[in-house]
């Protein structure tokens, strides 16, 4: 009998725990008002329109209070992609510059209240989406964000 090990998985595993480790201090650290956008950019995945952040109230406090306006959020995310924890691509979009970027902002947002965040931003985006052909655009994203948010309703 004998034991067999694979480094390379095993460093590889440990590496990607110190990444994420990093990374969320990194994030943790940030003024209050990045860490919020960074977090509720990441209830939509990887890539997002710039644009769905202006139809979700993002608030800048801990208590909740303090609106981060629109022009406030265009700075934040320019900040933001001069720090290297996002992209843009194109002139909407906006990609996490790796997934465990991403998957570190939405860590921070507590297990048992993703489900609420997922239902705000659903239903914010649903409230603010006037045209019909707008809606026919984000009807996707507004669909998942409700299923995300499923254990709410």
């Amino acid at each position: 009998r004998h034991w067999e090990f694979d480094i390379i998985s095993i460093q590889a595993r440990d590496l990607d725990d110190n990444v994420a480790a990093l990374l969320t201090s990194k994030i943790s650290g940030m003024d209050p008002r990045a860490q919020e956008l960074l977090k509720w950019a990441a209830c939509f995945g990887s890539e997002f329109k710039e644009s769905l952040l202006s139809k979700i109230g993002i608030r800048s406090d801990r208590t909740g209070n303090e609106p981060v306006g629109l022009m406030e959020r265009g700075v934040i995310i320019q900040l933001l992609v001069n720090e290297g924890m996002l992209s843009r691509v194109g002139n909407d979009m906006i990609r996490f510059s790796h997934d465990s970027v991403q998957q570190s902002a939405y860590h921070l947002i507590p297990q048992p209240g993703r489900p609420a965040v997922h239902l705000r931003i659903g239903r914010d985006l649903r409230q603010k989406t006037q045209a019909t052909e707008e809606l026919d655009e984000m009807i996707f994203v507004v669909v998942e964000q409700y299923m995300a948010g499923i254990d709410m309703l």
